[in-house]
């Protein structure tokens, strides 16, 4: 991968690198139309933090933060959270699919470009330790052992749990990256789910949050006590 970096003057070493560019559930390439993913490196901001409700201005989700911008193929991505260290980006729906486009990151201390293939469909569901997924009960309370999460106890087979995640394809009607997501939208093709190996009924599957993807999902029967 080649870089072109800009550094800002009189300070040699400052400017932004890029290390990565991943999906946010998985933390591995590819990167998803519309989906969320996050930008590894050094100097990528001055500050840390995420997005407060008041940059979301008549439903358009901020494009910048403390002066930290990324367009992808030309067009702004909403920014959620910066740090030094790392950027979480939702990536432009209008962005070209299938062929390397420019990614440019603008920070404080300068500018780091490179180029980045968005595919139509990365799926990846949320996960909190990088071994289970993020699941809630129908109350939304968590899903997890007893101690796990605050609060958490496992799922039962039978039950109709909760899961999220990214990157997951075209809904009907489309929904453009950028904006909020007023009401849920469904997925066109819903994906299949196993759980504990068996197949998992789906009895909902589409867009909740921008770039978020819920599906609820039914636990087989017949599946033992711990984590399957």
């Amino acid at each position: 991968m080649v870089l072109a970096v800009t550094l800002v003057a009189g300070i040699p070493g400052a400017g932004p690198q890029i290390a990565g560019i991943v999906g946010a559930a998985t933390f591995q390439p590819p990167i998803g139309s519309g989906a969320w993913s996050t930008i590894s490196g050094t100097n990528l901001a001055a500050t840390s933090r995420t997005w407060t409700s008041l940059e979301i201005v008549n439903g358009v989700l901020p494009t910048e933060l403390d002066g930290v911008s990324v367009t992808i193929g030309g067009y702004p991505a909403s920014v959620s959270y910066i740090s030094p260290a790392q950027l979480n980006i939702q990536v432009p729906t209008e962005a070209a699919q299938g062929t390397p486009v420019p990614l440019l990151v603008t920070a404080p201390q300068g500018t780091v470009s490179t180029f980045v293939t968005i595919q139509p469909i990365a799926p990846g569901l949320f996960s909190a330790d990088g071994k289970h997924a993020v699941a809630q009960h129908a109350d939304y309370s968590l899903v997890g052992a007893i101690g796990q999460y605050p609060g958490s106890t496992p799922a039962h087979p039978g039950e109709t749990i909760l899961l999220y995640g990214t990157g997951f394809g075209p809904t009907t009607p489309p929904v453009r990256a950028g904006l909020v997501v007023a009401q849920p939208v469904s997925m066109i093709a819903p994906p299949s789910f196993r759980i504990g190996g068996q197949p998992a009924a789906v009895s909902y599957a589409g867009v909740i949050a921008a770039g978020l993807y819920q599906f609820n999902v039914t636990i087989p029967s017949g599946l033992v006590d711990g984590d399957v």
